[in-house]
């Protein structure tokens, strides 16, 4: 009998434990994509540029040049489209950006 009752206890403490987990997670991820959040960690492009200018001169791709990136107003969709953690996988998808691949 005394078994059960601490089984069954264990169960329940493990399962709304879980439920906290899964909540928290949850919360976590919605803020991490809510706008408002987003919108504060802007990037200034001149401070991520530094792989892109150590790899430029790739030869199997070509480059999207400053007339086309101010035009096309890139830094915008790279603000919008950025959701890295780190400044190196900042630089990295900069340098994504900024390239075209070609098709050998």
């Amino acid at each position: 009998m005394v078994f059960w009752l601490i089984f069954s206890a264990i169960v329940l403490a493990q399962s709304a434990h879980n439920l906290f987990v899964k909540r928290k997670c949850k919360k976590r991820s919605f803020r991490f994509w809510d706008k408002d959040y987003h919108n504060q960690h802007l990037v200034t492009i001149s401070d991520i540029k530094h792989y892109y200018e150590n790899h430029h001169n790739d030869n199997c791709s070509l480059d999207v040049d400053e007339t086309t990136w101010s035009d096309l107003e890139l830094d915008r969709l790279f603000n919008r489209i950025n959701y890295c953690h780190t400044s190196i996988g900042e630089e990295y998808l900069y340098n994504a950006d900024c390239k075209i691949k070609l098709d050998n």
